[in-house]
C-alpha cells in the first residue's frame, strides 16, 4: 500500500458523508494532480489515510460534502458549497466589520501568491486560485446581502 503513496504530496482534509458523519483523513495527490482531478475522475472510491495511520477507501458516492484543513486544522474551507457563509465559515448574523476582517483572514492563507510566498507544492496553486474566486465571490454575495439589510432598515 506504501508504494501507492509514495512521493505523492499529502492534504488534510474534512469529509462529511451523506450520513452526516465526519472523517478527517489526509488524500494523497501526484504533481500533476489537483483535488479536484481526483474527486472527478473515473475512480469509485479515493484512497486515504487516516489520523491514527489507517489506510482505508471512502466512495465517492458516500461523499456530501468536502473540506480542505489546514494542517492545524484550526481553519477549514469549504471547497464544494455553494452557501457563500458557508465558503466563508461566518453566520448570516455577521456584521460588515467582522466579514471584512474574515475576508482579509482567508485571503492571506488562499492567494495564490501566499502558495508560491510559502513556496507550497504547485499543486496547491490551481485550488489557491479556485479558492480566491469563491471567496471573493461568496464576500461580494454576503456583503451586498449586508447593505441590502441596511439599507431596507433605513427605510423602515
Amino acid at each position: 500500500m506504501n508504494d501507492l503513496l509514495e512521493g505523492k504530496l499529502r492534504i488534510c482534509v474534512e469529509i462529511r458523508h451523506k450520513n452526516n458523519d465526519v472523517t478527517i483523513c489526509f488524500m494523497f495527490i501526484d504533481d500533476e494532480e489537483t483535488v479536484y482531478d481526483i474527486l472527478n475522475g473515473s475512480a469509485e472510491f479515493i484512497l486515504v489515510e487516516l489520523l491514527n495511520q489507517e489506510i482505508i477507501y471512502i466512495a465517492k458516492s458516500d461523499i456530501k460534502a468536502f473540506k480542505m484543513c489546514d494542517t492545524d486544522k484550526d481553519e477549514i474551507y469549504n471547497i464544494w458549497s455553494f452557501d457563500p457563509y458557508a465558503v466563508l465559515g461566518v453566520e448570516a448574523s455577521i456584521d460588515s466589520q467582522s466579514l471584512q476582517e474574515r475576508y482579509i483572514s482567508l485571503l492571506k492563507k488562499t492567494h495564490p501568491d501566499v502558495i508560491d510566498t510559502n513556496h507550497l507544492h504547485p499543486a496547491f496553486k490551481s485550488l489557491a486560485t479556485d479558492m480566491t474566486r469563491r471567496i471573493l465571490s461568496a464576500f461580494e454575495f454576503v456583503r451586498s446581502e449586508l447593505s441590502a439589510g441596511q439599507e431596507e432598515r433605513r427605510h423602515e
